[in-house]
């Protein structure tokens, strides 16, 4: 089933410049040098995916509540301030810039308020947000706890000064964020300890609001693998499969996920899918609620331990009534 969508559209549909079908972006180091020395930990790099998820968290909290009161947060201030946010990261362009930084290392740093803070910021757009190692280490913060942080911090740029008012509108963002985010685990193939497990997370921030294909919010899925190394952002590698040659993909959305290895060196992503096309010049577009994605995970060893060869990911698009094994979704 495809819809036809006018380019006119009064949604901003977001366009997304991915590399060539097959590449996934690594957000650390360690899967590619291979050594434990110089890697970030999981709890480390959850910011690194809570930078790249929390423009589309804010602006699609802001759209919902907007439309829906009381969708995203029943204080009608958070819901004012998430769009404020998220329209002037959009508008801008703007890359959340973290830093990590060892409060132990370096005493005081992140004394604020009496008290030591998980991170700490300036009052102007662009400052960047610096994230207190220690602490992030210790209290084994997830992508959903460092988008409540990055939420917080990000309120200091748009003039908001209250620690409090913001540790809740953290709060509320990230409550907002866990209704859309699907997870599965498995065993990565060709591994032998249990922390060779990889956990797949799926950010649905472009939603058919209650069903009605017609309004979606104005946001984007995005799809992340840990490894066992480091985060790898499936999404720049599935995104230039979804449209044919002369259309771009505005929006796409993951209805479920699962994870399975398929051989001694293979994992794979199985997903109902739904996703917009736009032409690239004008026109009307079409939205597409009948496709079913396959993505090949090769894996590599790296000493003694395995990781996803990021370089040979492959994602295969097949329509749901020619699909017997995802079939399709009601």
């Amino acid at each position: 089933m495809s819809r036809v969508i006018a380019k006119f559209c009064c949604l901003a549909f977001i366009v997304f410049l991915s590399p060539a079908a097959g590449f996934a972006e690594r957000l650390g180091v360690c899967g590619i040098e291979g050594l434990r020395g110089a890697c970030e930990s999981k709890y480390l790099q959850s910011f690194r995916v809570a930078a790249k998820v929390i423009d589309d968290a804010l602006v699609t909290c802001g759209q919902m509540n907007a439309m829906f009161p009381g969708e995203c947060t029943d204080d009608e201030w958070v819901g004012d301030l998430a769009q404020d946010i998220g329209n002037g990261l959009k508008r801008n362009s703007e890359v959340v810039k973290i830093e990590f930084k060892s409060e132990r290392e370096n005493p005081g740093f992140f004394f604020l308020d009496g008290q030591v803070r998980i991170a700490k910021t300036g009052t102007n757009h662009g400052d960047v947000i610096y994230v207190n190692s220690d602490m992030a280490e210790a209290n084994k913060m997830e992508i959903t706890e460092a988008i409540a942080v990055l939420s917080h911090e990000l309120g200091h740029h748009f003039g908001v000064t209250d620690h409090q008012k913001l540790d809740k509108f953290g709060a509320s963002i990230k409550e907002y964020v866990t209704k859309f985010q699907i997870s599965a685990s498995e065993l990565l193939p060709g591994a032998s300890g249990v922390d060779q497990v990889a956990d797949l997370s799926v950010f649905n921030l472009w939603n058919l609001i209650n069903g009605l294909p017609y309004a979606p919010v104005d946001g984007s899925t995005t799809v992340f693998l840990w490894d066992g190394f480091d985060y790898i952002d499936l999404t720049t590698g599935l995104m230039p499969k979804l449209c044919e040659s002369g259309w771009k993909v505005t929006s796409f959305s993951m209805r479920a996920v699962t994870l399975a290895g398929v051989g001694d060196q293979t994992l794979v992503v199985k997903s109902p899918l739904s996703y917009v096309c736009m032409p690239v010049t004008t026109g009307a577009g079409h939205m597409h609620a009948d496709m079913n994605a396959y993505g090949s995970l090769p894996t590599k060893k790296i000493g003694d331990h395995v990781i996803i060869d990021a370089d040979r990911i492959n994602w295969d698009i097949k329509k749901c009534t020619e699909d017997t094994d995802l079939g399709c979704r009601p």
